[in-house]
């Protein structure tokens, strides 16, 4: 990255995000170290647990921690540093897993995604009409991605998110000028972002 853009400064802070009170420590650390944050991208997420009711709670449970709560905590201290300098750039990343309820394993994972999403919605609709802040917030819905993280759930048929089946990341911008989202893409609807 800083062969392509020398002009930048990257710091590295590293950050356990279930640690709610150094999430606001680092944020700061990292804002005061470069003078201000432009922008965060909020992507931490943990996709293991199990089909609901055969004793996985514990893993259910830490993945909605994780890509919820944890998301939310980020959420707060971007947007307090957004409020201080009236301008900045929150990203949100969920899933096209959250646009509907999801089977087995998937389960919990989706409704985090579901969930970080309508948050990200609701701090996007909160600035509507304010006056005086250039804050903007985006969330994405990228698609099945071959990762390690995927690679390790269990999830009995797979059609829904297998490339080979036509599923493609797609992405939502928002912006405090447009309150009501378009719905998702469909078959036979082509979406593509304003």
């Amino acid at each position: 990255m800083l062969a392509a853009h020398p002009d930048i400064q990257v710091v590295v802070h590293p950050l356990d995000v279930n640690d709610h009170d150094q999430v606001f420590t680092v944020f700061a650390q990292a804002a005061a170290d470069l003078g201000g944050l432009d922008r965060v991208i909020v992507n931490a997420g943990l996709g293991k647990g199990g089909r609901i009711g055969t004793g996985k709670f514990f893993a259910n449970k830490e993945t909605a921690e994780t890509n919820f709560i944890a998301a939310l905590a980020q959420c707060e201290a971007a947007m307090e540093h957004f409020y201080e300098r009236k301008a900045g750039h929150l990203v949100v990343i969920s899933s096209m897993s959250a646009m509907r309820g999801m089977p087995s394993s998937m389960t919990t994972y989706a409704a985090s995604k579901a969930a970080v999403a309508a948050l990200a919605e609701g701090i996007r609709s909160d600035l509507i009409g304010r006056k005086g802040v250039d804050i903007k917030v985006t969330t994405l819905f990228p698609g099945y991605i071959a990762s390690e993280m995927s690679g390790k759930v269990e999830q009995g048929s797979s059609s829904w998110s297998t490339p080979r089946r036509g599923v493609v990341p797609w992405s939502r911008r928002s912006s405090a000028r447009s309150p009501t989202p378009p719905s998702p893409p469909g078959r036979g609807h082509r979406w593509r972002p304003s």
